[in-house]
């Protein structure tokens, strides 16, 4: 039954545990086992309903993660906005509260550019 669904295999169980039950002095000798696979049916029904419970409760504790994490992102976005307004967008104070100052403007002015390379006369 490797190709099976577990759908498919579910019906299987079920209507084979069923049918059997139908003609209980014809299958006398197989009753044990009959019990055993609806038993072992019930289990599987049952640990498919946990099963669809846990992931029920993983993605809405993914949701509320997810929203979390964005309150947290907006909250430190405002308190960085904050304490570059507090201590000015270059200071080293900053550092103190893991946030990397802006850099230093350079030296204003026109860039030196390269001399074109020359090229060497072939001979």
């Amino acid at each position: 039954m490797p190709d099976k669904s577990l759908a498919d295999k579910l019906l299987l169980w079920g209507t084979l545990g069923e049918g059997m039950k139908s003609r209980p002095q014809e299958l006398a000798f197989l009753e044990e086992q009959r019990r055993e696979l609806v038993a072992r049916l019930e289990q599987v029904e049952a640990l498919m309903t946990e099963e669809n419970n846990y992931e029920a409760r993983l993605r809405e504790t993914t949701r509320q993660r997810i929203e979390a994490e964005a309150q947290a992102g907006e909250l430190c976005s405002r308190l960085i906005g904050a304490l570059k307004a507090r201590y000015g967008k270059r200071n080293p104070v900053l550092h103190q509260f893991g946030i990397r100052p802006n850099e230093q403007p350079g030296p204003r002015g026109k860039r030196q550019e390269e001399p074109p390379p020359t090229e060497e006369p072939a001979t």
